[in-house]
């Protein structure tokens, strides 16, 4: 009885994709398209198209935002910190090479 919760837990977290084990506030994992996506992003500029715009909303990278009369995409802190994650992991790899 004691034991079965936490380890049963666990064991449901590792299972599916794999993503699940990273903590809420790890960097999310973006492949090169979305770290090229967010890259890009101009101040005040609009991520196209918006499926790819939603998405990334979705992930948490982006957010929506509205100024007067403009509406533009910006990044989160969630966004910056998987850009920082990213050009890290680009330089280590790079590094190894």
């Amino acid at each position: 009885g004691l034991y079965s919760c936490p380890a049963g837990r666990k064991a449901a977290r590792s299972q599916g994709t794999g993503k699940a084990l990273l903590e809420p506030d790890d960097p999310p994992l973006l492949d090169g398209r979305d770290i090229a996506i967010l890259k890009e992003l101009k101040p005040y500029g609009v991520v196209k198209p918006a499926e790819e715009s939603q998405r990334l909303r979705e992930l948490g990278v982006l957010e929506r935002r509205y100024y007067i009369d403009q509406v533009f995409d910006a990044l989160t802190d969630k966004g910056e910190k998987a850009l920082e994650f990213a050009s890290h992991v680009e330089r280590t790899k790079r590094r190894t090479s």
